[in-house]
């Protein structure tokens, strides 16, 4: 059946449908035979963030996103010194783009903007719901969240485990494999996060102060409360067979690509 259309001029140009009733897994496994990856981003990062989180940082960018052609070269000087967790985020971008952000992005060094009596302005939300600054007094810097109707909040961390946690979230964001459901009851989040092995910080305060991340190898998942008690997931996968195990936990996914 017809899911959402555009038209240009008149005519059809774009088209998605869907099928109702879903096709059993077995039938889709007779289309897409199952296939093991060759090899999976494993969770050795996670033994470095406490003592080492710019290692953690360069070892989840690394398991994770791969290098691409595209050289973004060397950042433009900035008129702040630019702080060390954020010359480490910037060297490990300059051959993957995607880490600056799709979801949302983190400006390059030169478009830098003083804001908040000397907090530097550096990240924005893709519509422009919030932007996030830093205290660039400090080696390790504080960041700040500037969101729409909340003003001016610290994130938990410093800067070097922020940038951990928006790769996190942009990484899991861009997965090609998805599972989703916007409101699932507590005692299904249970059972998902028990699943996997919990990133062990303090909330990220995006997309709410709740916002936090589980992984298994080649998974990274985000819970994040809902006002109405339930609770919003997105999990990002690298490949189809590693959300399969999440298929079986009777989850009521309104999307599941495994």
């Amino acid at each position: 059946m017809p899911g959402q259309a555009r038209y240009t001029d008149g005519c059809l140009t774009y088209v998605a449908l869907t099928i109702e009733p879903e096709l059993a897994p077995e039938l889709l496994n007779r289309v897409r035979p199952p296939a093991d990856p060759e090899t999976l981003p494993n969770l050795d990062w996670l033994t470095h963030m406490t003592a080492g989180p710019l290692e953690a940082l360069t070892q989840f960018v690394e398991g994770w996103i791969p290098e691409t052609y595209q050289d973004l070269g060397t950042f433009a000087a900035a008129p702040w010194e630019v702080p060390e967790p954020f010359a480490v985020f910037y060297r490990l971008a300059r051959h993957r783009p995607a880490l600056l952000g799709v979801q949302n992005r983190l400006r390059p060094p030169h478009t830098w903007r003083e804001e908040h009596d000397g907090l530097i302005a550096f990240g924005d939300e893709n519509q422009g719901g919030f932007t996030w600054l830093f205290d660039p007094s400090r080696p390790d810097p504080d960041v700040w969240i500037d969101q729409d109707g909340y003003g001016l909040r610290r994130e938990h961390q410093p800067m070097s485990g922020f940038l951990l946690q928006f790769a996190l979230y942009e990484a899991m964001m861009n997965a090609p494999y998805n599972a989703l459901r916007a409101d699932l009851a507590a005692e299904h989040v249970d059972t998902l996060t028990a699943a996997l092995t919990p990133v062990p910080w303090e909330p990220w305060r995006w997309p709410n102060d709740s916002t936090r991340f589980y992984v298994a190898p080649g998974v990274i998942a985000e819970t994040t409360d809902q006002w109405h008690g339930n609770t919003s997931v997105w999990v990002g996968a690298v490949h189809r067979s590693v959300l399969r195990p999440l298929g079986r936990l009777g989850i009521p996914w309104t999307n599941f690509d495994g």
